[in-house]
């Protein structure tokens, strides 16, 4: 399966030191130029710029439809459009974005989505993760927001409550 992952799984990941899991789950890898520089460019000296700009893994592409990627824009941010604009251009189902507003404006794209979360599920389901409570515990002490809700259903979803 091909994805394209945006700036905050990235950095989630990161947090997690789960970077590796990905080529793990995932036959390749992209991102657009536009998170690559919110990432590792404007990020530098943040959390995770220098783990994602070491990952040789990961596919760096410039989109080409602009004006996909400006109508998107009026709506999400940079990265977040070029990551739907790119899923596009190569036809690529599945998008892994974690901010509502991604994650609806692909629904309505007929892109499938991913969040940190769903990563993390699948590693499970692969025996890549023990557990998953512990990761979203860290995740939230990061200040990565996971909904209440959402984190007792996945708590409940791996008989880990």
């Amino acid at each position: 399966m091909k994805v394209v992952i945006n700036t905050s799984p990235l950095i989630s990941l990161s947090l997690l030191e789960m970077l590796d899991i990905l080529p793990k789950l995932f036959d390749e890898i992209y991102i657009p130029n536009a998170v690559f520089q919110e990432a590792v460019v404007l990020g530098k000296g943040k959390y995770g710029s220098v783990e994602i700009e070491k990952l040789t893994w990961l596919k760096i592409v410039k989109i080409t439809n602009t004006d996909l990627r400006d109508s998107i824009s009026i709506s999400l941010d940079y990265g977040e459009a070029e990551v739907l604009t790119l899923a596009k251009e190569l036809a690529i189902d599945t998008v892994i974005i974690d901010e509502y507003a991604g994650r609806r404006y692909a629904k309505m794209l007929d892109i499938n989505v991913m969040g940190t979360l769903g990563i993390l599920l699948k590693a499970k389901e692969m025996n890549l993760v023990k557990q998953i409570k512990p990761l979203m515990e860290l995740l939230v002490r990061h200040k990565r927001y996971i909904n209440r809700e959402l984190f007792e259903k996945i708590l409940t979803l791996t008989g880990e409550i």
